[in-house]
């Protein structure tokens, strides 16, 4: 789109994205038009909802997605079961990309095709690595924890693993690594590390006009202007930590380290899906002392997990040895706990209630601290006041991150930051399939931005 990018680029952009995942390239996709995505009247399996589409589709004389008007879609009236986002906009477009996932749908069920019909609008995304995130990094023949038909991005070709109940991560990942290439947006993409962005009030365009703008820079020294900023950037850059005495030893770490040595103890902190994909890597040999701060039910792997799964196996062994249903050697839980202090030779626990003596994990010179507690979206690039406002607007709803945003248009309400919107993670969702919402609400509130969406 725009070539060798100069070091300083006084074009402003109507949009620039942070992050180069699934999120991320899904935004590029629609705001660019290049991955367009339609509704194709006549197919979703209820008809009292292809009906409201239709209707849709008269009124704006179009089929794209972005003409059509949202603001008034309530899920229930049409899905007589819960859905898995609490965002109307990624609701609605999951409901048309995904009839009836939740409840046995297939990759087949979709009600979309995708088009190349151009918005006009400039468009940047800025993300350090490999195309997909943190899908990139994660080991590649681990089971993904969904469908594949659900992390499907919008337009891609038709691959195996959209069919497979869990497709290994790699596969995944292969997919992703090259889906702006394969959408003819690789182009929009700049493979750098964003270092700072600020917002200018009173700045002037390319015609000397009176303009407001986000300027971010990278690492390299490029400096880019957008008038509007969005956060895609995800939620596994930063690791949440305990902050107890001990925890910057060098045996403490927050990720996944290579082989661990047979025989070896190590202590695993936390009962998420990061902590249970962990687990279910480690030989038998090694013995765990699994920590977790409530009881084994009040757990994720309680709450999801705990009746036989064939698809979900190694959850449903992690959730028996946690509440002592079935018991191994090699695994000892410690439910209910915190951890207190940590030091060369011990990890210090206690009752997460406030109750009782605490208890001290006994360690070796070869064992190996996991503290696995969730990530936090990295911002370091704003400035002091700007973070601070984003930590205190955030929250964790139902294990989620979440900044306070509109419903409709996903730009996200903290005082002090103006034309910023949230994607993905960090606007609430995890799962790929709802991404498409975000790329949706985003590009109808841009195009009207602009005057090239009708009101």
């Amino acid at each position: 789109m725009f070539g060798k990018m100069p070091a300083v680029c006084n074009l402003i952009l109507d949009a620039l994205v942070i992050g180069n995942g699934p999120a991320g390239m899904s935004i590029v996709g629609e705001l660019t038009g290049k991955v367009s995505g339609r509704y194709e009247k006549g197919t979703h399996p209820v008809k009292e909802f292809d009906a409201l589409m239709a209707s849709r589709i008269n009124e704006a004389g179009s089929n794209l997605l972005r003409d059509l008007r949202t603001d008034d879609f309530v899920m229930s009236d049409y899905a007589h079961y819960p859905t898995r986002s609490k965002n109307p906009m990624s609701q609605y477009f999951d409901y048309i990309n995904h009839p009836f996932a939740d409840i046995g749908g297939t990759a087949s069920m979709t009600c979309l095709r995708y088009t190349d019909t151009p918005t006009n609008l400039r468009v940047m995304a800025i993300g350090s690595g490999t195309h997909g995130g943190s899908w990139a990094t994660m080991p590649r023949d681990m089971p993904a924890a969904s469908p594949g038909h659900w992390m499907r991005l919008p337009g891609s070709a038709y691959q195996k693993w959209y069919d497979h109940p869990r497709p290994p991560r790699g596969q995944i990942a292969d997919t992703y690594k090259h889906y702006p290439e394969m959408m003819g947006i690789a182009d929009n993409f700049l493979n750098e590390k964003v270092v700072k962005a600020s917002f200018t009030a009173k700045g002037f365009d390319l015609d000397g006009e009176q303009a407001s703008y986000w300027e971010v820079e990278t690492d390299s020294g490029k400096a880019l202007r957008a008038t509007n900023l969005i956060l895609a950037n995800g939620m596994y850059d930063v690791p949440r930590k305990l902050n107890v005495p001990g925890e910057e030893l060098s045996h403490v770490t927050y990720r996944e380290v290579g082989e661990l040595e047979s025989g070896s103890t190590i202590v695993v902190v936390g009962a998420g899906l990061s902590a249970a994909d962990f687990i279910a890597t480690v030989d038998e040999s090694v013995t765990i002392h699994h920590i977790f701060r409530t009881s084994a039910k009040d757990t994720l792997i309680g709450e999801k997990f705990s009746t036989p799964s064939d698809i979900y196996s190694e959850y449903f062994s992690l959730w028996q040895l946690m509440s002592g249903r079935v018991k191994r050697d090699t695994y000892r839980p410690h439910p209910s706990s915190v951890v207190s202090s940590i030091t060369e030779n011990s990890v210090v626990i206690k009752d997460s209630k406030g109750g009782g003596e605490e208890e001290v994990i006994s360690t070796d010179a070869g064992s190996r601290v996991f503290i696995m507690i969730g990530s936090v979206p990295d911002f370091s690039f704003f400035d002091a006041d700007t973070q601070q406002a984003l930590q205190n607007a955030s929250s964790i709803v139902d294990r989620k991150y979440y900044l306070p945003h509109d419903a409709w248009t996903s730009k996200i309400k903290v005082p002090g930051l103006q034309s910023v919107y949230a994607a993905g993670p960090i606007r609430g969702d995890n799962f790929v399939r709802f991404f498409l919402g975000d790329a949706i609400a985003i590009t109808k509130d841009i195009l009207k931005q602009n005057k090239q969406h009708p009101s």
